[in-house]
């Protein structure tokens, strides 16, 4: 039994060690980014079994050290990767829904565009809603007022005019496209849309693909978005998503509520999908919902322009 908790206690201090490192470091190298995918529920977990086995041999000053340990991590869970206590803000003048599709729309087309149409977003953005674009409780929400608009995997649903629509990059697995919508009545501007969709292998270096990202903008004249929104593949603290878009923050750090996780869809260990704004507009409220359908959690974002705008 002694040797037993001994050994636990050499694997708990082990992936606390790299929990941290991976923090610290984030995705800037292929060995660290391994590292910041460590979930931070087991790291929960880990400690409070040492915790428990500790107090079992009457290891008591083991079991308090671990006890602490599971209060501050389980604090941090709480509090600084989720917002579990935060309370949802004013409604913004514009609501913005992303939902990845990345599950098979055959038999629940009809159940996935009854969601979409329930959410009622100004603009929704969808990635792989081929099947789900089509049914007719779409185009009855839409009406003759809506438009849907459509480039390489995205679809964009939105009551607000398109003035330009195309395709920045595709290649190996990275997509980006750029919609510009006519929003001057509600906003002041017309709003510069990015949407994205990264590979999902965490064997390819995050930040090669930033890298790779930024030398293909490079030789694209194109305006600069106001908002990015997609599946990035990438975690909230990612070096790499600060490398391409450094101008941009992630919503989910200053208004998102509950549960910050978008992946997997039932057990949400990552945050993976996200919509970055610029400056110059204000996020109200963030959330992730769950449709019980698929495999990601569906994004919803309030906001609006600052007043100084």
């Amino acid at each position: 039994m002694v040797r037993g908790v001994t050994l636990t206690r050499f694997v708990v201090v082990a992936f606390l060690i790299l929990w941290i490192v991976g923090a610290i470091f984030s995705d800037r190298w292929v060995w660290s980014q391994w590292l910041l995918w460590v979930p931070t529920p087991l790291i929960l977990f880990m400690l409070a079994v040492l915790s428990v086995l500790s107090l079992l041999i009457k290891k008591r000053v083991q079991a308090t050290i671990c006890l602490f340990g599971v209060l501050v991590v389980a604090v941090w869970f709480c509090v600084f990767e989720h917002n579990l206590f935060s309370r949802k803000s004013s409604k913004g003048t514009v609501s913005l829904v992303g939902w990845t599709m990345s599950h098979s729309k055959k038999d629940v087309a009809k159940e996935s565009a009854d969601i979409i149409v329930k959410l009622n977003g100004d603009i929704t953005l969808l990635t792989h809603g081929w099947r789900v674009r089509g049914e007719p409780s779409i185009q009855e929400w839409l009406g003759t007022s809506g438009h849907k608009v459509i480039n390489s995997q995205f679809t964009l649903l939105t009551k607000f005019t398109p003035i330009q629509v195309h395709t920045l990059i595709a290649v190996d697995e990275i997509y980006i496209s750029s919609f510009v919508l006519d929003t001057t009545e509600v906003l002041g501007d017309v709003l510069v849309i990015w949407a994205v969709d990264f590979p999902s292998s965490l064997v390819i270096s995050k930040m090669e693909i930033a890298n790779r990202v930024l030398r293909l903008l490079q030789t694209i004249d194109t305006i600069k978005p106001d908002i990015v929104i997609g599946d990035f593949n990438m975690t909230r603290s990612s070096s790499a998503m600060q490398t391409m878009f450094p101008e941009l923050h992630d919503v989910a750090d200053t208004v998102g509520t509950g549960i910050l996780t978008s992946f997997p869809l039932e057990f949400p260990l990552y945050h993976i999908d996200h919509i970055l704004i610029r400056s110059g507009f204000r996020a109200m409220n963030y959330s992730l919902i769950n449709p019980h359908l698929g495999r990601h959690r569906i994004q919803v974002l309030d906001f609006e322009m600052t007043p100084e705008k």
